[in-house]
């Protein structure tokens, strides 16, 4: 069964989304998924002086809007009625018009420009993950455009599978699978092992020398790989050769590492961390991924 049906691309006319849309479109063919595309016109970018021209002003970007969207459909094979513009706060349009529409898949690039560089740089992005379940596949200004045009035209050899073993591993492991299926891909899966230390609070650290720091990272390792072994059943990596990898440090540092000494093509990582090992992903280590791999992202929310 294919995981996309109904693919979200929002898009503000710069280069970054752009890419973004060909990858979009790349995928639709592939898995015969539709692709509609959202511009946000954001409510918020009036300055008190312009206030009360406001309606003036956002009359002549709505019209230069429909004028630029209507091209890019053209030029994009996308139909008229699959494309939205919408007014308000751009990560809200966004959430909305994915459950409209039921989206399985948003594609977004990663740096735009005007009032919706604030969606593709930072915060904006980070409230749509919290805000849905969706899958979100980014496509960063640090991915070569020779990259893009593979995964435009469909061709992965390497997609790597980050994973704390946390409440969204399965539905990581299954959408990672599904692609390498499909592109006959190698799988990496990666699994990174927090410092021993980070499992103790602060008012609980032991004394030096009661605690065998080094054996506590030995079995923490075979755990790890033992737990991801288990979620390859021999029917799901079928389609595709599979390699198991544990490594220790800084999650996303080895995982940025581990996808450019793999020549991945594309990084398949859970946003949020609920696992045993979560210790070693708290913060922003989907969003780093995010911002500086030199692939695109595929960011997923646990379903429920």
């Amino acid at each position: 069964m294919s995981p996309f049906k109904q693919i979200l691309c929002p898009v503000d006319f710069s280069d970054f989304s752009r890419r973004a849309v060909r990858v979009a479109r790349g995928l639709a063919r592939d898995f015969q998924a539709q692709v509609d595309l959202i511009h946000v016109l954001d409510m918020r970018a009036f300055s008190p002086a312009e206030a009360a021209l406001a309606p003036r002003i956002q009359a002549a970007n709505r019209r230069r809007v429909e004028e630029q969207m209507t091209v890019l459909a053209q030029e994009e094979g996308i139909d008229r009625e699959h494309v939205c513009i919408s007014e308000g706060i751009p990560h809200s349009s966004i959430v909305r018009q994915a459950e409209e529409i039921g989206a399985d898949l948003l594609v977004m690039g990663t740096h735009g420009i005007s009032g919706f560089e604030r969606l593709l740089l930072g915060s904006v992005t980070e409230k749509v993950l919290h805000k849905i379940h969706t899958p979100l596949l980014a496509v960063s200004q640090n991915v070569p455009d020779t990259v893009v045009a593979a995964e435009a035209e469909g061709r992965l050899g390497t997609i790597l599978v980050a994973t704390d073993l946390g409440t969204d591993t399965m539905d990581t492991v299954e959408y990672a699978f599904a692609l390498g299926t499909r592109y006959g891909a190698r799988i990496v899966m990666l699994h990174v092992v927090p410092p021993p230390m980070a499992f103790f609070g602060p008012m609980e650290a032991p004394w030096p020398g009661a605690v065998d720091m080094d054996g506590l990272a030995e079995r923490l390792e075979k755990d790890g790989l033992k737990r991801m072994e288990a979620l390859v059943p021999a029917e799901l990596g079928e389609g595709c050769p599979v390699e198991f990898l544990v490594r220790h440090g800084n999650p996303s540092a080895v995982i940025l590492d581990t996808a450019s000494a793999h020549h991945a093509d594309l990084v398949v990582v859970g946003a949020h961390g609920h696992g045993s090992s979560d210790l070693g992903w708290v913060g922003s280590t989907c969003h780093r991924v995010l911002r500086a791999a030199k692939c695109p992202v595929l960011a997923v929310r646990p379903r429920s």
